[in-house]
């Protein structure tokens, strides 16, 4: 969520300098780097999370705010994998709840929804069926943010199924059993 909200902080910003934008239709702006950065550290200082690396040459040389002329390590990061229901233990059949309007839908297989007879991935559903007041300048959505679950959005649940991945039966020890005759 609160990825989202940093993208609607970068889009009004720069919405506010309209004429820069290249083609109206397009997310590309005609703005120095300079400007870029700055705007890039603004929204850095809402986020727990962020990290700017300056890179030159296509190479990470320094943080903004580390010392002049160290570098930095870049990150690697793994792409989660999508989501799917069976990830945190809802099955098809299990209601979940679309947040922005509270309607519940059924779940129609490990990656769907279904809403009228359709089947619908929960980030199509978002881009189809999100309130006109709840669009992102993108059209885009993380669907599991938007969709909840016993009270927690999907996202959440499946954080804390990461964070705590649960033990396979085979991780236990099995009892020892002898056989007499």
């Amino acid at each position: 969520m609160k990825y989202n909200e940093a993208e609607q902080l970068i889009h009004k910003n720069i919405d506010q300098l309209t004429h820069l934008r290249i083609r109206k239709n397009r997310e590309f702006f005609n703005v120095l780097p300079e400007t870029a950065l700055k705007q890039l550290k603004a929204v850095a200082s809402i986020l727990d999370d962020a990290v700017i690396t300056l890179y030159k040459d296509n190479k990470p040389v320094a943080s903004p705010d580390s010392t002049p002329g160290a570098t930095t390590k870049p990150t690697r990061t793994t792409k989660r994998s999508r989501f799917r229901f069976s990830m945190i233990g809802i099955n098809v059949g299990d209601r979940v709840t679309f947040a922005p309007t509270g309607e519940t839908f059924a779940v129609a297989s490990d990656n769907e929804i279904e809403h009228g007879g359709q089947r619908y991935k929960l980030s199509q559903f978002c881009r189809l069926f999100m309130p006109e007041e709840r669009r992102t300048p993108t059209n885009a959505y993380q669907g599991a943010c938007f969709f909840t679950y016993q009270g927690q959005t999907l996202e959440q649940l499946r954080r804390q199924s990461e964070a705590n991945p649960a033990t396979d039966e085979t991780d236990t020890p099995e009892e020892a059993v002898s056989l007499t005759d």
